[in-house]
């Protein structure tokens, strides 16, 4: 959810938007209950490899207070108690 007061980039609108990828690893800004996140998505397989887990993601989702795009302060779990 982003701070009202100043104007928001597309990455820190509150939506889930992608923001960064590689071959085989993907970020993407997104909102977790009340929290922003950076999400991390691997592919632990190669695609010519012979594997269970081919193209199974894995991921994981990091708390953040800052966009990590324009710099600008993302609203923190406190802070949604206001509203």
């Amino acid at each position: 959810m982003p701070n009202n007061d100043q104007n928001c980039c597309r990455y820190c609108s509150g939506e889930r938007v992608e923001y960064q990828y590689t071959r085989h690893t993907k970020l993407f800004m997104n909102t977790f209950g009340k929290a922003r996140t950076l999400e991390v998505e691997c592919i632990n397989c190669p695609p010519f490899a012979a594997c269970i887990h081919r193209n199974v993601p894995t991921r994981s989702a990091f708390r953040i207070n800052y966009c990590p795009n324009c710099g600008r302060e993302l609203l923190r779990w406190d802070d949604h108690a206001e509203q």
